[in-house]
């Protein structure tokens, strides 16, 4: 999975292994596949054909895979792109999960979430100061 940031906007590329494809993820769904989609996606076929055959035993023939541009999910917020790429990566598994079918409406909820995953990893080098700061804002609030 390769997701991408351009011109303030996220998409995600995936190289699909199990079904020979590339799958090309977005949430605005653009009538066109501009020439940003074509460098990135120049740049995921390079990566699959360079790269993944020295870490599989089965072979695969990428230059017989096609782009599919995967609809089903679609943001109406103009600021949901983020948040719909993090989940493309948590829930892409080759085809539309149930649980993609709710996102706009568990928007907020799924901001929410990333930000407490992000915030309270252990691997986050400034959780003591979270931790401090969220305690401190507790005594203000009681």
């Amino acid at each position: 999975m390769f997701p991408h940031c351009s011109d303030d906007h996220y998409r995600m590329y995936v190289v699909n292994l199990k079904n020979k494809r590339y799958d090309y993820l977005d949430s605005l769904y653009p009538d066109d596949l501009d020439s940003k989609f074509r460098a990135v996606a120049d740049m995921v076929v390079r990566y699959a054909t360079e790269y993944i055959p020295a870490c599989r035993k089965e072979p695969f023939k990428f230059e017989e895979f096609k782009w599919v541009r995967q609809r089903g999910v679609r943001q109406r917020g103009g600021i949901d792109c983020g948040v719909f790429t993090m989940n493309f990566a948590e829930f892409w598994d080759g085809k539309l999960h149930p649980a993609m079918r709710n996102w706009q409406r568990q928007i907020n909820q799924r901001r929410d979430e990333i930000t407490l995953t992000l915030l309270l990893n252990k691997e986050n080098s400034v959780l003591e100061e979270v931790k401090k700061k969220s305690l401190e804002f507790d005594r203000k609030v009681d």
